[in-house]
C-alpha cells in the first residue's frame, strides 16, 4: 500500500468513525493545503494546512486577505496566502467534530513533512493524536 493510500484510508477512517460516534449531526470540518509565499529568508515554510467549518476556498480568502479570523501568520503580513492545493491533499473528506478535524490536520501535515515538503501546521507532529 503507498503512503498516500495508506495516509488516505487513515483519515476516512476517521471521518467514518466521527460520523458513526455522531450520527445526527453534518460534518462540516473540512482539510485544507494552501502554499505560503513567505518574506523572510530563507523561507520557513512553503505550504499550510489547516481545518475550517466553512468552504476551504472561503477560509483560504480569509488568510489572503489578512483579515483579523486569518492565522497569525497572515494578518501580521509575515507570510502571504497562496493558492488552494487540493492536490496535496490525500482524502478530500468532512468531519463532523473539530476535535476529529485536528488529527486528521495532523496526519496531513505529517505526511507531507515526511515526503520533505516543508509544512506549517498548529498539528505538525501531532497526526494521530486528538
Amino acid at each position: 500500500m503507498t503512503a498516500s493510500l495508506d495516509v488516505s484510508s487513515r483519515i476516512f477512517q476517521l471521518a467514518i468513525d466521527d460520523l458513526t460516534a455522531h450520527p445526527d449531526y453534518e460534518p462540516v470540518f473540512r482539510i485544507y493545503v494552501m502554499d505560503v509565499h513567505d518574506g523572510s529568508d530563507p523561507a520557513t515554510f512553503d505550504l499550510y494546512v489547516g481545518y475550517t467549518g466553512r468552504r476551504p476556498l472561503e477560509r483560504i480568502r480569509t488568510h489572503q486577505s489578512r483579515s483579523g479570523t486569518a492565522s497569525r501568520h497572515f494578518r501580521n503580513g509575515t507570510h502571504s496566502a497562496g493558492e488552494w492545493r487540493p492536490d496535496l491533499n490525500p482524502c478530500d473528506t468532512a468531519f463532523v467534530t473539530n476535535e476529529m478535524a485536528l488529527v486528521a490536520e495532523g496526519i496531513v501535515a505529517d505526511h507531507l513533512a515526511a515526503q520533505g515538503l516543508r509544512v506549517y501546521s498548529d498539528r505538525l507532529g501531532k497526526g494521530g493524536v486528538a
